[in-house]
């Protein structure tokens, strides 16, 4: 149409300076205000001692919050609240009124797993180590402990010389009773020559076919040499090291069959460092005291005692499951009205509580390095001693001894004792009432918590004899050892394996 598209532009302009115009209106009297702007909150989470627990959950006004990352709040959402959780304390939630200038600060508390290591019959049992996830500590004098911030799960008991246990923790605030059994060892004694020789498999072999569950491996013997690498420095000074073998391989050899081994340490009888050492030997006038063959590292002498621990160590290191320290004491022979001195001299006829004291101090002092190591110790002792109450001049009682020691072995020979002890003319035709009547005077007088080892005699008798001694010992509900000084024992007396 003529005139039409004019039209339509007069519209366009039109239509544009009317809304250039309203954009231009302002209201009078009223203020545009800018968006809130949301308060940042943080949580700073802590523990009751004030440590700063790291991994938690957080919830702030609902939210999930990042740990140490700011929240934003608007003001007039205040109060706000804050809900804390972490793995081993209990949660908590607050209410946030205002808001803050500085992290919000929240303690949590932790959830402690409370608990008692007891014999079966209910003794506690001291220094056991207790684990849970990644947390663990030992049990003390009243075998109590306490694990915090503690997380249910499986919790592992163990001690030396008992048997390890596993038991589940359901987060229960009721203290925990758990209870170990001895270990109850049926072993066979191997000599230090062994290992690494053509008859050490053989000799293994024995406890495949039969009970046998533990060997006796020496370390150290009467001859005060040491058959496997030792690098202990004194034993490479006296030239006591005829090293042929390394002790781990010979350790694992043992470990392959699911034996316990035990290292079996001859601690003061050592005439080797005795002869080169003599500031270290016990003294008669001023050389060192001889029985034959035998000479004596003086107890008290801390040299003397070091070395024999640092024995130990390199042992249990070496993976040994348990440390026996045998000829623990003074020599015979020197008669029992004796004292000592500090230089291995013995006057005067109140000797015996120096002596009891020497021995067990030195068994304290071997138990506190090796139980860190995992190491049991034991002890073994003259089975006179458990039937008389004085320490036979050799610093030997059951009830000291018994008290440092995770087991006691006393040498129940029957052929040992004197014709008429106990009332039989030769003992040793008695093997069974002669190792009864030991274990019945002796049991008693150790703790309830010292387990009762015996050694006895697979020598100069036959498997029925063997047998009587060992039917004797399992009526206490004990393990045992068989001595056979040549590692030559007799099968017959064994019950075969089971399964």
């Amino acid at each position: 149409m003529p005139g039409s598209s004019s039209r339509l532009w007069v519209i366009v302009i039109t239509f544009a300076v009317f809304t250039a115009a309203c954009a231009s209106i302002v209201t009078v009297g009223k203020k545009v205000l800018p968006r809130p702007k949301p308060i940042p909150v943080s949580v700073l989470v802590l523990d009751t001692a004030g440590s700063t627990i790291s991994r938690a959950d957080i919830t702030i006004a609902g939210e999930s919050v990042a740990d140490g990352e700011e929240f934003g709040v608007l003001r007039n959402e205040f109060p706000v609240t804050v809900t804390v959780s972490a793995d081993g304390y209990y949660p908590t939630s607050l209410s946030v009124p205002e808001p803050p200038e500085t992290p919000v600060r929240v303690r949590l508390v932790p959830v402690v797993f409370r608990g008692r290591v007891a014999t079966a019959s209910g003794d506690a049992l001291s220094d056991a180590t207790v684990r849970l996830g990644d947390l663990g500590t030992t049990t003390g004098a009243d075998g109590t402990f306490e694990l915090l911030p503690a997380v249910p799960g499986t919790v592992t008991v163990e001690r030396p010389a008992w048997l390890p246990v596993e038991v589940e923790w359901d987060g229960a605030e009721t203290p925990l009773e758990i209870a170990l059994e001895p270990r109850i060892v049926r072993a066979i004694h191997a000599t230090m020559w062994l290992p690494g020789r053509d008859l050490w498999g053989p000799f293994l072999d024995l406890a495949d076919r039969t009970e046998i569950n533990a060997v006796v491996l020496d370390i150290k013997d009467e001859s005060g040499l040491i058959a496997h690498r030792s690098e202990v420095p004194l034993a490479l000074d006296v030239g006591a090291v005829s090293g042929s073998y390394a002790l781990d391989d010979a350790i694992g050899a043992i470990h392959a069959r699911g034996l316990y081994a035990i290292g079996r340490v001859v601690s003061f009888e050592d005439p080797v460092v005795a002869k080169e050492r003599t500031d270290l030997a016990i003294l008669r006038g001023s050389k060192p005291y001889r029985q034959g063959s035998q000479a004596f590292l003086d107890p008290t002498d801390p040299a003397a005692r070091r070395y024999n621990i640092d024995v130990a160590i390199e042992a249990c290191k070496a993976g040994i499951d348990e440390i026996q320290f045998d000829y623990v004491r003074f020599p015979t022979g020197l008669t029992a009205a004796m004292s000592l001195d500090g230089d291995g001299v013995y006057v005067g006829s109140d000797g015996q509580e120096a002596r009891l004291e020497a021995i067990g101090t030195f068994l304290a002092e071997a138990r506190e390095a090796l139980h860190p190591l995992g190491c049991a110790v034991s002890a073994d002792v003259f089975a006179i001693v458990l039937s008389t109450r004085n320490d036979q001049g050799i610093g030997q009682r059951p009830e000291e001894i018994g008290a440092e020691v995770d087991a006691l072995s006393p040498m129940i020979y029957p052929d040992h004792y004197s014709d008429g002890w106990m009332g039989y003319d030769k003992p040793a035709d008695h093997p069974f009432a002669v190792v009864d009547r030991a274990l019945a005077d002796g049991t008693s007088r150790i703790g309830p918590t010292t387990i009762m080892r015996p050694w006895i005699a697979d020598f100069n008798y036959g498997a029925a004899s063997v047998r009587a001694e060992i039917d004797a010992v399992e009526g206490y509900g004990l393990g045992w050892m068989l001595w056979n000084a040549g590692s030559r024992h007799t099968e017959g007396a064994l019950l075969p394996a089971e399964g």
